[in-house]
């Protein structure tokens, strides 16, 4: 009988111990990531709006490349491994000042262009028009909006459904 009751003790000693580390398990939220959300900008493909990469810097203001156009990005500016795309093979094009090497990177997708990489890994070329920021929403008529009724939690704000029937 004192033995059943030692047994008995040891069980309920296991169960506290159980219980004591469930209580200390906490749950993981965007609260407590190291990620400013504040200070990050998540672009998406102007197509079909899959999730591309995050940026540490808004699209808005960035330099373009006089050659095509594209926007002009430090690479340290893209957020590591925040990329969700496709790598093309490496392509060649005549330029006035010689030959230049790309390295293409499209979406996963739908295939769009994204941006590209040239000899110099510390620069990224965007595309022009191929990404767009959570914030920015493409109207009927095809000009972007950026308004606080058209950014989820602005005020206004009324999320749309599109439906898309094939053949029309």
């Amino acid at each position: 009988m004192a033995d059943d009751y030692k047994v008995q003790i040891e069980k309920e000693k296991r169960l506290d111990e159980d219980r004591k580390r469930r209580a200390q398990t906490s749950n993981y939220t965007s609260a407590d990531s190291l990620v400013d959300s504040a200070a990050t900008f998540v672009c998406r493909c102007s197509c079909c709006s899959t999730y591309a990469m995050v940026l540490a810097v808004p699209l808005e203001g960035l330099p373009r490349r006089a050659t095509d156009g594209a926007l002009v990005l430090a690479a340290a500016d893209v957020l590591p491994a925040s990329q969700k795309v496709t790598a093309l093979p490496e392509i060649h094009i005549r330029r006035a000042a010689g030959i230049e090497k790309q390295w293409r990177s499209s979406c996963t997708q739908c295939g769009l262009l994204l941006y590209y990489r040239c000899e110099d890994e510390e620069r990224l070329f965007l595309a022009r028009d191929a990404l767009k920021t959570d914030a920015e929403k493409i109207s009927e008529s095809g000009q972007k909006k950026t308004s606080a009724a058209n950014v989820p939690g602005g005020a206004g704000y009324v999320p749309k459904t599109v439906v898309v029937r094939p053949g029309l």
